[in-house]
C-alpha cells in the first residue's frame, strides 16, 4: 500500500501536535506545513524537520490528505480550497462556525468522494468504551468540561476566543451525548455568562430527547483548574469517567445492595489515534470515525443551544 501524502495548515499548540502525531503514525509521508505567522512555520520546521511552504495553495497541491487547524472562525475559508482541490480533509471542531458553511462543505466532500473528518477527538478516547461493562441505553448524562482562561496570543485573540464556549469545548460534549443517544433532541433549555471574551465564557445547557433521556452539558474557559467529566446513568448503574485520567467508577445496585468498582482501560493517545483513523481511510477510502456529518450535526445542536442562551423565551 503506498503512503498517503499528507500535510498541515496551521500550526499553533494544537497544529503542532497533528505534525508530530503524523510523523509517528504509519502509512503517512509528511509533506509539509503551511502557518500564516512565517515565525511559527520557521520555529515548527527546524524543531521537526518538516518542510514549509510558501502558500497553502503549494501545500494543498503536493498534498493528498490535509490537516485544517486554524481558528474557528478560519475554518472555512481555509477548508473550502482543500475540498474543491480534491483533497481528503480533517478539520478541527467545530467544523466551522456558521451552519451553511458547514453544511456547504459535507457536500462538496460527498460530491467529490472525499473523506472528511472532524476533529472530536473524545471519540477516541478509551474510557468511553467502558461504557459497555453495563448493557442498555442511558437515562440520564451529565458532561462537564472545565479549562483555565488561555493565555493571551496578541494580535490573535486567546485560543479558542474567537468563537463561544458553546462551539469551542461544550460541542465536544454536544457531539459524545449525541453519539450515545440513539434519539431525536425535542428540547433545549440554556444559558450563558460573558465574562472576558466578545462571546460566552460559560454555558449550561439542558437536553431532553425523544425517548425520554436528559443529558446536562456544562462548559467553562474561566475555571482555576482543568477537569473533562462525564456522568451516565444506566438502569441500575451508574457510571463516573474522567477523559483526562482515562480511568473512571461503576456503581451498581441490586437486591444485595449497592457495590461500587474502579474502572480503568488501556491508557491511548485519542489524537495520535484520530490521525491514524484518517490516514488509514484515505488510504482504504473508507468512512472515518468522526465523518463531516456527525460534526455538522453537533454543529446544529451547539447552534440550537447558543439561540437558547441569546434568545430566551420571556
Amino acid at each position: 500500500m503506498s503512503k498517503v501524502k499528507v500535510g498541515v495548515i496551521g500550526t499553533g499548540s494544537l497544529g503542532l501536535r497533528h505534525v508530530q502525531g503524523y510523523l509517528a503514525a504509519s502509512g503517512v509521508e509528511f509533506v509539509g506545513i503551511y502557518d500564516i505567522n512565517p515565525e511559527t512555520q520557521n520555529r515548527v520546521c527546524a524543531d521537526c524537520g518538516v518542510h514549509g511552504f510558501a502558500s497553502a495553495a503549494e501545500l494543498v497541491e503536493a498534498a493528498e490528505a490535509v490537516s485544517v487547524v486554524v481558528p474557528a472562525t478560519c475554518h472555512y475559508e481555509v477548508a473550502q480550497p482543500v475540498v474543491a482541490a480534491g483533497r481528503h480533509l480533517l478539520v478541527e471542531k467545530p467544523l466551522t462556525n456558521n451552519l451553511a458553511q458547514a453544511e456547504e462543505l459535507v457536500a462538496l466532500a460527498t460530491a467529490k468522494n472525499l473523506v472528511m473528518a472532524v476533529g472530536h477527538l473524545e471519540q477516541f478516547n478509551p474510557v468511553l468504551s467502558l461504557l459497555n461493562r453495563v448493557p442498555g441505553a442511558p437515562r440520564f448524562l451529565r458532561a462537564e468540561r472545565f479549562a483555565p482562561y488561555p493565555p493571551q496570543r496578541r494580535p490573535l485573540k486567546p485560543r479558542g476566543c474567537e468563537v463561544s464556549v458553546v462551539l469551542d469545548l461544550m460541542i465536544h460534549d454536544l457531539d459524545v451525548v449525541l453519539s450515545l443517544v440513539d434519539s431525536e433532541v425535542i428540547e433545549v433549555q440554556a444559558t450563558g455568562q460573558t465574562l472576558i471574551s466578545d462571546s460566552e465564557d460559560i454555558a449550561w445547557a439542558r437536553l431532553v430527547f425523544a425517548n425520554g433521556c436528559v443529558a446536562e452539558v456544562s462548559a467553562s474557559r474561566v475555571n482555576p483548574v482543568p477537569a473533562r467529566q462525564l456522568f451516565v446513568a444506566k438502569d441500575h448503574a451508574h457510571f463516573a469517567l474522567g477523559y483526562a485520567t482515562q480511568q473512571g467508577t461503576l456503581t451498581q445496585w441490586d437486591t444485595d445492595g449497592t457495590r461500587t468498582e474502579e474502572l480503568t482501560t488501556e491508557r491511548r493517545n485519542p489524537l495520535y489515534d484520530e490521525l491514524q483513523d484518517f490516514v488509514d481511510c484515505v488510504a482504504t477510502n473508507r468512512t472515518p470515525r468522526v465523518p463531516g456529518t456527525q460534526g455538522l450535526r453537533a454543529l446544529a445542536l451547539a447552534e440550537r443551544v447558543l439561540a437558547a442562551i441569546r434568545n430566551p423565551r420571556s
